[in-house]
């Protein structure tokens, strides 16, 4: 791995910062109360700055360094110390292509999850089956474990996975992030780090707002409350439409200040939107 860091502003493809699903804004709605709840209940309500309004799920990270050599995708040469240039409008077609008639990319499902825990060792971390019991496991966590999480001084993060018309889990995504590395992009969590090289993530994580002030151990007990609240749920899907998703320039990680937002059509039928993207990011075209 190569000791660089991206910087500000630069370049992500996101969805729902311009618009959400019915059944999602809900949700979000629902888990802020929960979580303010769980909190006041510890004695540390007000400990979260949400992103209301700006809540966005990252497709894959298509950030850039620009080197003496050129421009790369960021994570390429992080986790793979591999120059890769990225291609944003092939990319932005092959969503486009990726997508069912409807427009339709795949749909997102939260809730209702199974409670277990992934300790799965050596090669049963390969591949989805998770020793649990669990649906399935993802970068090394069942989808209990992962459907919400937060860090002290850190994000707080709403996890969902794509599933088929028939409600079983299908992968959907991991795939798309698996086909990104043809145009250059590759995935924050794809590494050949050892203790992380078999990851393959298929989360479908939501950034919600950033937690503040509030001691390591006493957030771990509210997860984990958190956790069992989703749980608890039924299931809810929505689907997530090539109309949901944008390539923003954003000058801050909570994206609520943003240079530039293209839908992917914008990008598709305007190739010169390109270089504007990319002169706004701080790099030449």
């Amino acid at each position: 791995m190569v000791p660089i860091k991206a910087s500000i502003p630069n370049i992500t493809t996101v969805a729902f910062r311009l618009r959400k699903a019915a059944p999602l804004a809900k949700l979000l709605d629902e888990v802020r109360k929960w979580t303010e709840s769980e909190l006041t209940e510890v004695g540390f309500g007000g400990s979260v700055s949400w992103n209301l309004g700006n809540e966005h799920a990252t497709v894959i990270g298509n950030e850039i360094v620009h080197l003496a050599q050129g421009v790369f995708n960021f994570n390429w040469l992080k986790n793979k110390s591999a120059f890769r240039t990225p291609n944003l409008q092939g990319f932005c077609r092959y969503l486009e292509a990726f997508c069912r008639p409807d427009g339709r990319l795949f749909d997102v499902r939260h809730c209702g999850f199974h409670k277990a825990y992934c300790n799965c060792k050596g090669e049963r971390r390969q591949g989805w089956e998770c020793e649990s019991g669990a649906e399935f496991h993802s970068c090394d966590r069942t989808p209990f474990e992962a459907s919400f999480y937060a860090y002290p001084e850190g994000p707080v993060m709403l996890t969902g996975w794509p599933v088929g018309a028939d409600g079983r889990f299908d992968h959907q995504l991991y795939q798309l992030r698996k086909d990104a590395e043809q145009f250059g992009l590759l995935d924050k969590y794809h590494s050949d780090e050892e203790a992380v090289a078999h990851w393959r993530d298929d989360d479908w994580y939501l950034r919600l707002g950033a937690m503040r002030g509030i001691p390591g151990e006493i957030l771990d007990q509210v997860v984990e409350r958190m956790r069992e609240r989703l749980r608890e749920q039924l299931p809810i899907t929505y689907p997530v439409m090539l109309a949901d998703l944008s390539v923003v320039v954003y000058n801050d990680t909570l994206l609520n200040d943003l240079s530039i937002v293209h839908t992917i059509d914008e990008v598709i039928a305007h190739p010169e939107l390109i270089g504007a993207i990319y002169s706004r990011a701080g790099y030449p075209a």
